[in-house]
């Protein structure tokens, strides 16, 4: 019987830099496998072209029991202590051994690192006015921010950041980790991966579904009317018809292609979303460039005025691109309050 198999089983993902996932995983990878010798953790990183959405830091999971998850991520934090204050970081060769047997050495070096939780357990991580993630902060020492239920449409994720000293986001680490752990069952992970970028089986044209229809209170926007550019999209399998991009061909599909389409004024927000990070994450899962235009010439203001949104790439990734916007122009960037279920428990 494996150790994942023997009990409850916890999965957390951390998020780190190219250079530091480098030093994580050692030269021919002796450092990652020695960690999970040591942790009796199972340590998965993604490729080096693989990054988390709208961000450059790729991503490292780990899954195993509770007290192997927390040991593995301890020793991560000290690689990052170790790099952090080193003068020439790039001279250093972590040995996950040898830091098990310092451990606690560095714990006053100021450190910072980021991990992500299921968005489904949020809740669980904030508690009801925030109560629970201050408390966490407060027993820890350490200073810790989630990120909104709204940033974690695509990724299904919540990203924490957490700062301070060593010995203080250790700490930090671990009561997360405990609260993660009080369900009988964990709350998993949507994407149970280390992997972002869509796979083309699950992309769907849906560009003429939209046609007609209207759009939560735009009941003239007229969504139906893209334009499949160079590299022919419209058609069955395409962003004008209803088929799954599956049935294209190779050559199709990797062809340089531009589709518009335009969309109310008032729902640009959706797009971009909190300082523009939505923009980003849709960018960076669909590998398609999207660009909003300034507002059309000849339309009115209000919300009747409408601006022209491009992408352009790879057909299947504009297809993938397309998808993730239909998506979160579906979600209100600022969802209008009910009367009830509006304070920070029910934002959780």
């Amino acid at each position: 019987m494996s150790n994942l198999a023997a009990g409850k089983v916890i999965t957390i993902k951390v998020l780190l830099s190219h250079s530091l996932t480098g030093s994580l995983i050692g030269r021919g990878g002796k450092a990652i496998q020695e960690l999970n010798d040591i942790s009796n953790a199972k340590i998965r990183v993604s490729a080096n072209t693989e990054y988390y959405p709208g961000t450059s830091d790729r991503v490292v999971l780990i899954v195993g029991e509770l007290q192997a998850v927390k040991l593995a991520h301890t020793l991560i934090w000290e690689m990052i202590a170790l790099i952090s204050s080193a003068a020439n970081p790039k001279e250093i060769e972590w040995n996950p051994r040898e830091a098990l047997g310092i451990l606690g050495h560095n714990d006053g070096v100021e450190v910072s690192g980021k991990i992500t939780i299921p968005a489904a357990a949020g809740g669980l991580i904030l508690g009801k006015g925030g109560a629970n993630i201050q408390s966490i902060s407060e027993e820890s020492g350490a200073h810790v921010t989630m990120t909104s239920k709204e940033d974690a449409i695509f990724t299904h994720e919540r990203v924490l950041t957490i700062s301070g000293r060593l010995g203080c986001c250790v700490k930090c680490t671990e009561l997360i980790l405990n609260k993660l752990d009080e369900p009988a069952e964990p709350t998993p992970y949507v994407n149970r991966g280390a992997t972002y970028a869509l796979p083309l089986s699950s992309t769907t044209a849906y560009g003429s579904t939209f046609a007609n229809t209207g759009y939560g209170g735009y009941p003239n926007a007229p969504f139906g009317g893209l334009s499949g550019g160079r590299g022919g999209l419209a058609g069955g399998g395409g962003l004008l018809g209803h088929g799954a991009a599956i049935g294209a061909d190779d050559s199709t599909l990797a062809a340089e292609t531009t589709t518009t389409f335009m969309v109310p004024d008032a729902l640009v927000g959706n797009i971009f979303g909190r300082q523009g990070a939505t923009m980003r994450e849709i960018q960076s899962i669909s590998r398609a460039t999207v660009s909003v235009s300034a507002r059309v010439d000849g339309t009115e203001g209000g919300e009747g005025q409408l601006r022209e949104v491009t992408i352009s790439g790879p057909a299947a990734n504009v297809q993938t691109a397309f998808m993730l916007l239909r998506q979160r122009l579906q979600t209100p960037a600022n969802p209008r309050k009910s009367g009830r279920g509006t304070g920070p428990a029910a934002q959780a």
